[in-house]
């Protein structure tokens, strides 16, 4: 009978905690009034699936935003790529600040206080700018790069020190992103790209096309140059003004240097270069003009010339 008594009592007090438990999780996330009568308290589950709610709802209204900046700033339409690159800097900085803003909102539904937010705030903006030093100023330089616009999306550069060209693709927060003429993605720190010496090679609408062109010594010039600048205007896509010309612009060991010029498009810069060499390769071929080679004069011991080595050059 005693041991009967002492399983009662302590199935008793399980129940008991049990129920306590059960009580205290019931008045926290269901009924306050059931703790205590006078609370005007909302149940917290009722405030945490409103929460919840609102998070979600307001996560596809910042998407519909975010969709809305898109098409009213037409970042997607082609005749608008000259401001691209600003336009897509600011749809992503509206767009983080939205998500927190929507962050801090929920927090604030749930009833966590938001008192030494601030001071947080601080705290780790201080601690980033110590040990970010360098993600700092590549968002810094994003901003220069932005507002001094030496480039903008879709323009064709050229970074001279580490020799690497491409089409902008996108300008980051920290980082510029190219696309090369064997379509590899590049990733430039936007620090680098402030601090470096960089040619646009499409900022202007024409650009010129430049052929030098080896023939041998004992070609006449003036009959060469007239070849190569018949060849040259025989090319549709090159302009007429400024009109094509062709110079002697150097004398080498066994041959001399002929370079032509001409103006196009900047965008038919590269068809207009090696369409040329094909066509004047062609017109030398047909009008009997020979192009220049090396020769090496090969003696013997008794200074007697055996022979003549010619060598392309």
């Amino acid at each position: 009978m005693i041991t009967l008594i002492s399983w009662n009592e302590f199935w008793s007090k399980i129940g008991e905690f049990l129920a306590t438990i059960w009580n205290n999780l019931y008045a926290f996330w269901i009924d306050p009034q059931s703790k205590n009568p006078d609370s005007t308290e909302f149940p917290y589950l009722a405030t945490f699936i409103f929460g919840l709610i609102f998070l979600v709802l307001g996560y596809f209204v910042i998407k519909l935003i975010i969709k809305i900046l898109h098409r009213a700033l037409k970042l997607d339409h082609k005749s608008f790529i000259k401001e691209r690159s600003l336009k897509s800097f600011l749809v992503n900085a509206i767009k983080y600040i939205l998500y927190v803003l929507l962050i801090l909102i929920f927090f604030s539904i749930l009833g966590i206080s938001m008192s030494g937010f601030s001071e947080i705030i601080s705290s780790a903006i201080l601690a980033i700018g110590l040990s970010l030093q360098d993600v700092v100023g590549n968002f810094a330089s994003g901003l220069i790069i932005l507002t001094s616009k030496p480039f903008v999306i879709g323009d064709y550069i050229l970074f001279n020190e580490e020799n690497v060209e491409g089409n902008v693709i996108e300008v980051k927060f920290l980082t510029t992103i190219l696309n090369t003429p064997n379509n590899q993605i590049v990733v430039i720190p936007n620090r680098n790209v402030t601090n470096a010496i960089l040619t646009n090679f499409s900022t202007n609408k024409t650009r010129r096309v430049n052929i030098e062109v080896s023939v041998a010594y004992e070609t006449n010039i003036e009959e060469a140059k007239k070849i190569i600048v018949k060849a040259i205007k025989t090319e549709k896509r090159v302009l007429d003004d400024p009109a094509p010309v062709a110079y002697l612009v150097n004398f080498n060991e066994s041959n001399l240097i002929v370079s032509c010029r001409c103006y196009t498009l900047t965008e038919d810069y590269w068809d207009v270069l090696y369409n040329l060499n094909e066509v004047i390769l062609s017109y030398f071929k047909n009008n009997d003009i020979k192009f220049g080679v090396r020769r090496i004069d090969i003696i013997d011991s008794s200074n007697r010339k055996l022979r003549d080595i010619e060598i392309n050059k």
